[in-house]
């Protein structure tokens, strides 16, 4: 019986938190290690935009995450319907938007979209390219946006505090074990160590992104910088890109009113505050396209530093009893439930689809 495996999930980012909750709906006993206070919301996962982007996301991590991404959609929507919980989320799509001057730029990015997903045959509708008019009527806000468009129909977003919240709700609901402010020294197969006490398990799972770089030392911070707005008589439906010189802007819904408006290209571990050019940069290209946003409030600012790999794609890291699950870069809310189920997949023996072998890298026991 799964009842009867003891299984410990190390991290309790959204990663660590969605895996944790699909061990307990699969019936195995779980513990969460987390080194922070139980209602701390300093985790990266806090700090996300919460977007899912299969598509739009394509341009800097290959085909590989596309179809990853397209897995992990319907996975979503059944975290929806079982996951109780008040968050704001939406499957309305999301925009890729380029001013007039810029049109170059969107054809150059469905060129590199078509050429990396050859293997996908990305069917008619789920990419479209939308002219002034044509934006206008599917986004009314966005009426005076003089430049073109992209549109993913099958994108959406989540609001990754309200997420976070509600799987910590129900998987204390559970009766998992929550171990906070537990500062973890080392993990061996079947193993957690502490400072004075260490505890077996049948598995062990490896969540702490950046944390657990001395497993995995190719791990690189990708350091994102956001800004959460707060404003009335303004509606967006769904989350849009804006193409800027240096990266793409993205502004989010969060519900209420409330926006989220950042960036995710510094390739940085440095964690001090949102840098004047930053800031300055971001409210200058949310007030190109919207200018009604001036009187808009600034509620807070947030960075974060995000875990990579060298392709920017995930990896499982596997040897009996013990498991790392990590590198999921920009895309940790798309990938989690995909990698979730990949990982209950491996621990029970089963086969993976071709597609996603090459991300699991098999480790010796010592």
């Amino acid at each position: 019986m799964n009842g009867a495996m003891k299984t410990a999930v190390v991290g309790a980012g959204i990663m660590g938190r969605l895996l944790a909750w699909r061990l307990c709906q699969a019936g195995y006993a779980v513990t969460i290690y987390d080194n922070n206070p139980l209602q701390s919301t300093s985790a990266c996962s806090f700090a996300a935009a919460g977007m899912l982007s299969p598509f739009a996301e394509v341009e800097s991590s290959g085909s590989g995450m596309v179809e990853l991404g397209l897995a992990a959609m319907p996975l979503w929507q059944a975290i929806w319907q079982q996951l109780s919980g008040d968050y704001a989320r939406g499957r309305a799509g999301s925009l890729l938007l380029g001013h007039a001057q810029d049109a170059s730029e969107l054809e150059r990015f469905l060129g590199i979209l078509y050429a990396r997903s050859t293997n996908l045959s990305v069917k008619p509708g789920e990419v479209q390219l939308l002219d002034h008019e044509g934006l206008a009527e599917l986004e009314p806000t966005l009426a005076g946006f003089s430049g073109r468009a992209i549109c993913f129909p099958r994108e959406g977003y989540v609001d990754p505090v309200g997420v976070m919240g509600a799987l910590q709700e129900n998987l204390l609901a559970k009766k998992v074990t929550w171990l906070a402010n537990a500062a973890v020294t080392s993990l061996t197969p079947g193993r957690v160590r502490l400072a004075s006490s260490q505890h077996t398990y049948d598995w062990v799972f490896d969540c702490r992104g950046l944390g657990a770089k001395e497993s995995m030392p190719a791990l690189r911070g990708v350091r994102g910088e956001a800004v959460l707005l707060q404003t009335a008589d303004f509606s967006l439906a769904r989350p849009l890109r804006l193409l800027h010189p240096r990266y793409r802007c993205y502004f989010v819904p969060r519900g209420n009113g409330r926006y989220v408006l950042g960036a995710s290209e510094i390739e940085s571990d440095d964690m001090r505050p949102v840098t004047v050019r930053s800031l300055l940069e971001l409210l200058s290209a949310l007030y190109s396209v919207f200018p009604e946003l001036a009187e808009a409030s600034v509620v807070s600012t947030m960075v974060h530093c995000r875990p990579a790999l060298p392709d920017n794609m995930p990896r499982l890291q596997v040897q009996q009893g013990l498991m790392a699950i990590n590198g999921l870069y920009r895309h940790g809310y798309l990938l989690a439930p995909v990698l979730a189920d990949m990982a209950l997949d491996l621990m029970a023996g089963l086969a993976l689809v071709p597609a996603f072998q090459s991300l699991v890298v098999q480790m010796e026991t010592l």
